[in-house]
C-alpha cells in the first residue's frame, strides 16, 4: 500500500515538473509508447516519460553534489574534483534513460518469451478441452482462469472481455488479439484458430498437430541452448576472470613506481574502484544477460 501512494506521488511530481517535456518529446518515442501498450504497462506514457527525466534529475544532482565533496575533501580544489564527479553523473544519467528508453522492450521480450514457452502445454491443454466438444469460445474462458499460464492466461482474457464487454464476434476478437501479441508463434496459432473456425474445419485435430510440433520445437530450443551455455562459460572465465587478475597485476606493479598516478588519481583509489564496483558491476551485467537470453521454462 506504502509503495503504491510513493509510486502515485511520485509520477504526479514528475508530471508536474516535466510533462509538458515529455508530451513535446511524444512523438520523437512512438517505438517505446507502442512497446508499452503491447507489454500492457499500467501507466500513461507522459508519466511514464516524466518519471525517467525526474529520476535522472535527482540522480545526477545527488550523485554530482556527492562526489564533488569527496574528490574536495580528498585532493582539495583540483582539475579532477568536478570533472570526474561530472563524468560519473553524466554516465549515471545516460545509463537511467537507457534503461527506460528499453523497459518496455524488455517487458515485451519477457512477455514473448513466457508465451512461447508455455504455448506448447497450453496447446495440449486446449486440444483437451476441445475434445470435449466445448466451443472454442468456452475453451478461451477456460484457458483464462489457468493462471499457470501467465501471459497466454493473459491474451486468452483479452479475446473473452472483447466478446463480453464490446460485442464483438469470436473470429474478430482472435484477430485483434493476434495483430497485438509480440509472439510470433502464438500469432500463428491465433490466426490459424481463426480460419480453421471460419472454414468449419477441425479445431480439435488442428491444436493437437500444432501442440507435437511445438513441443518438438521446445525440446531442440533446450538442448541447443545447453550447447550455447558452454561458450557463455569460456567467455566468462577470458573476460571476467582472467582479465581482470591481470589488470589488478598490472596496477599492482604500476604502484611500485615513483608517484604513480593515473589521471591525477592514485593507483589505490583506481583498484578500489575496479574491484570494487567495475568486476562487480560486469558480472552483474553478464548475470542478467544469462538470465535475458534463456529459454524460460
Amino acid at each position: 500500500m506504502f509503495f503504491k501512494r510513493f509510486r502515485r506521488a511520485y509520477e504526479r511530481v514528475a508530471v508536474k515538473l516535466f510533462g509538458d517535456f515529455a508530451s513535446y518529446l511524444e512523438t520523437h518515442f512512438t517505438d517505446v509508447k507502442e512497446n508499452m501498450k503491447k507489454a500492457d504497462m499500467k501507466i500513461i506514457f507522459k508519466a511514464y516519460l516524466s518519471v525517467i527525466f525526474l529520476t535522472i534529475f535527482m540522480a545526477y544532482s545527488v550523485i554530482f553534489a556527492c562526489l564533488c565533496i569527496l574528490f574536495y575533501e580528498k585532493h582539495g580544489v583540483t582539475i579532477s574534483t568536478f570533472s570526474v564527479p561530472f563524468a560519473v553523473a553524466n554516465l549515471v544519467a545516460l545509463l537511467i534513460f537507457l534503461a527506460g528508453y528499453y523497459y518496455p522492450q524488455a517487458r515485451v521480450n519477457a512477455k514473448k518469451r513466457n508465451i512461447e514457452a508455455m504455448l506448447p502445454f497450453a496447446l495440449n491443454h486446449m486440444a483437451a478441452i476441445a475434445s470435449s466438444g466445448v466451443p472454442p469460445y468456452v475453451m478461451f474462458r477456460l484457458l483464462s482462469n489457468y493462471e499457470e499460464y501467465k501471459e497466454i492466461a493473459g491474451e486468452a482474457k483479452k479475446i473473452v472481455r472483447r466478446i463480453d464487454l464490446f460485442g464483438v464476434d469470436l473470429t474478430t476478437a482472435i484477430s485483434e488479439i493476434a495483430k497485438k501479441t509480440p509472439s510470433d508463434d502464438l500469432r500463428e496459432v491465433l490466426d490459424g484458430m481463426k480460419v480453421t473456425i471460419e472454414e468449419g474445419g477441425d479445431v480439435r485435430k488442428y491444436l493437437q498437430e500444432l501442440a507435437r510440433e511445438k513441443l518438438f520445437d521446445y525440446k531442440l530450443k533446450r538442448e541447443r541452448y545447453s550447447s550455447v551455455l558452454s561458450t557463455y562459460l569460456s567467455l566468462y572465465l577470458s573476460l571476467l576472470v582472467v582479465v581482470p587478475l591481470i589488470f589488478v597485476a598490472f596496477l599492482s606493479l604500476f604502484a611500485f613506481l615513483p608517484g604513480a598516478s593515473i589521471a591525477g588519481l592514485s593507483v589505490e583509489f583506481i583498484s578500489n574502484i575496479f574491484i570494487y564496483l567495475v568486476v562487480p558491476l560486469l558480472n552483474t551485467v553478464f548475470i542478467m544477460f544469462i538470465y535475458i537470453s534463456q529459454p524460460k521454462l
